[in-house]
């Protein structure tokens, strides 16, 4: 038969051929198909639906394991062996993309920026331990430094995170302790208050007696300032002669 033009070439499809074992339900295909309509599934040359498999990427996977036999499965790549489907600019939409099947190696380094990220999702769990460095906190008014010491005490302000916002020192005023003289005793130099009473004009003695009555003053805080004999008036101080009655 004569043919007008060129001759006719036939391309056969791309065919991957498994063997079933009872048990496997997955197979990966030597190419990703573009979906169920570019394949055609074979077990022991009886077509199969595609409700009896699901496609994602390369993988098929049917719902129950086909049955023993070698070389019982074939997939055909349906179109021109030669040919790579490869999807249009911008036609890739989400539903076209498998949950979970977006790694980081397919992200860029600097994909991902904060535009990228929806408000308050960071949360610490997401945060690895001492990955924080100084550099990465806004800086504050506080000064680098040691603040306070035996002359200084340090003033510090603080924010309800427990940040410290600022510090400054302020001098340490001496202020000299002067002690009550009529309770207790100072230094006069320094100031030290000195641990004890200070001394009254009371005379350290015994007071009172037969003929004696103790005169004391006691001070608002309970101390003897002052202390004396006076003696008792208008008793005799002869001894008294009882006679007996009848003697």
């Amino acid at each position: 038969m004569s043919v007008i033009g060129n001759s006719v070439q036939s391309v056969p499809f791309i065919t991957d051929t498994f063997s079933g074992n009872a048990s496997t339900v997955n197979f990966t295909l030597t190419r990703a198909p573009a979906g169920t309509a570019s394949i055609a599934v074979f077990i022991s040359g009886v077509y199969q639906a595609p409700t009896a498999y699901s496609l994602i990427g390369d993988v098929i996977t049917f719902g129950s394991a086909p049955a023993l036999g070698t070389n019982s499965l074939v997939f055909l790549h349906l179109g021109n062996g030669s040919t790579v489907l490869i999807p249009s600019d911008v036609s890739v939409t989400t539903p076209r993309i498998a949950d979970g099947a977006v790694t980081g190696v397919k992200l860029g380094l600097t994909a991902i920026n904060a535009n990228n990220i929806v408000d308050a999702t960071i949360t610490g769990a997401k945060i690895a331990s001492n990955t924080i460095q100084s550099g990465n906190l806004t800086t504050t008014g506080v000064s680098a430094g040691t603040h306070g010491s035996s002359s200084a005490i340090p003033i510090l302000v603080i924010d309800a995170q427990g940040r410290v916002l600022s510090a400054s020192n302020t001098s340490v005023t001496s202020t000299s302790v002067f002690a009550n003289s009529s309770q207790l005793t100072a230094n006069s130099s320094s100031g030290n208050v000195l641990i004890g009473l200070a001394n009254t004009a009371v005379v350290a003695s015994t007071y009172g007696g037969a003929t004696n009555v103790a005169s004391i003053i006691v001070d608002q805080f309970g101390r003897i300032t002052s202390a004396s004999n006076v003696a008792v008036s208008g008793i005799d101080a002869h001894p008294f002669i009882f006679t007996a009655l009848g003697s």
